[in-house]
């Protein structure tokens, strides 16, 4: 679904336009689309992918981290998602995150 909007967006412009509104929102190359209500199938497969990528990243030893749905990407000028997961990889994995994701079991 497309929301009614009079002009293109840049992702800035959409940010700003999303802070505090109720919904969820994307952009795709300019243009705003409403993203639809999830199920609980989608839930779940979302967590179980979730959960996987978590439980590989903490096997592997791996200095990446599983990011869960509701984080921002920005994939170009006019273009940002929101994926259900994402797997971030820290090439300077702060000594305080070290620990903290240690704690939490995410890290070898």
């Amino acid at each position: 679904m497309t929301t009614k909007l009079k002009s293109l967006m840049t992702v800035d412009e959409f940010l700003a336009w999303a802070e505090g509104r109720d919904g969820q929102y994307e952009l795709y190359h300019g243009r705003v689309y409403a993203m639809s209500l999830k199920r609980s199938a989608h839930a779940l497969t979302k967590f179980a992918v979730q959960t996987a990528l978590a439980e590989g990243i903490r096997k592997a030893g791996l200095l990446c981290i599983m990011l869960p749905d509701r984080m921002t990407v920005r994939i170009s000028d006019d273009t940002v998602h929101e994926p259900d997961a994402l797997i971030y990889r820290c090439p300077r994995f702060p000594a305080f995150h070290r620990r903290l994701f240690e704690e939490m079991g995410n890290v070898a």
